[in-house]
């Protein structure tokens, strides 16, 4: 498990130092629609790296059906995944015409569950966006770990959320509940709901997509990422 170098993108010259986004995706993988995410974030100004889970096998595991899919999540490390997110942070941290104290994690569905603990174990991170993260672990008892709503109390960057009513493996009662405790640990946050909108309602290559949604949340997450990561501190 490793960065993917060739998805860095280097932000427009101008001189200053660009801030910076770390990108988690979903159980796909760096794919093109991942690809396609962080170009449009390169075109604002930011520097990318996302970390691709699948680098040492060489390629995304068996997504035919919904069991697959669960199986895959399921069979991810998250200390191997938080590990690999310490490594990609300190290189783009690294890298020339970067802003080391400027970068925010995005992540979407099990990215977004590990930007979420990125904010909570990482030092250092401006900001944290979660596209449909779920916050529990399985009710099989597979989760890998301690799951984000046990560790809000942790969280160290502020967190933008987002979640459709539709979504069938982030229940509705989930996201109140990552409310709930994000205001009774104070931590600074946001949480947008989209009427009728799936899980992966952002992915236009999917039937999930959901074109006013996907619109919104993208505008909303440009807003929060750049308040927090070229504002004066």
């Amino acid at each position: 498990m490793t960065a993917a170098d060739d998805l860095y993108t280097a932000a427009p010259g101008g001189g200053a130092a660009a801030p910076g986004v770390l990108l988690l995706p979903a159980i796909a993988g760096v794919n093109e629609y991942i690809r396609r995410v962080a170009a449009r974030l390169s075109g604002q100004g930011y520097a990318v790296q996302a970390v691709d889970y699948h680098a040492e096998a060489g390629r995304p595991p068996d997504l035919s059906t919904p069991a697959a899919i669960l199986q895959a999540v399921a069979s991810l490390s998250e200390a191997a995944v938080l590990e690999a997110a310490a490594r990609a942070l300190d290189g783009l941290r690294r890298r020339p015409g970067v802003d080391s104290g400027r970068i925010a994690v995005l992540g979407f569905c099990i990215g977004g569950t590990y930007a979420m603990l990125s904010g909570c174990t990482l030092d250092g991170v401006a900001a944290v966006v979660n596209y449909y993260g779920s916050v529990r672990n399985a009710p099989d008892g597979k989760g890998n770990g301690i799951a984000p709503l046990e560790r809000v109390a942790q969280l160290r960057a502020p967190l933008l959320s987002h979640y459709g009513t539709a979504d069938r493996f982030v229940p509705a009662a989930d996201v109140d509940a990552l409310e709930h405790a994000l205001d009774a640990a104070g931590r600074v946050h946001e949480i947008f709901r989209y009427g009728g909108a799936p899980h992966a309602f952002d992915e236009d290559f999917r039937p999930a997509y959901r074109p006013v949604a996907a619109q919104e949340a993208w505008a909303r997450t440009l807003n929060f990422i750049n308040w927090y990561t070229r504002n004066p501190k």
